[in-house]
């Protein structure tokens, strides 16, 4: 995968062709090339950013203890002792 600064400088050159383009039907493929590549990039930093929120032991948002839990908790119909 690439870094969303790559993906910046992929749509950064579309729209440098685009400018150039020979025709109109070319600029608008070359400009939608361009949208797909920022809109990759955008991706690609939502996903750096919702990485960036997972502890150390790949559990997701804040408080997150490193703490492995089965998520069954407190679903027994037995009291804890």
């Amino acid at each position: 995968m690439q870094t969303p600064a790559e993906y910046r400088a992929q749509a950064e050159q579309c729209v440098r062709q685009a400018e150039h383009a020979k025709t109109s039907k070319h600029r608008s493929i070359l400009l939608h090339m361009a949208q797909t590549w920022v809109r990759m990039a955008d991706e690609a930093e939502a996903l750096n950013r919702a990485e960036a929120d997972l502890d150390p032991m790949g559990h997701f948002g804040p408080g997150a203890s490193g703490v492995a839990h089965s998520g069954a908790e407190g679903l027994s119909d037995r009291p804890s002792e």
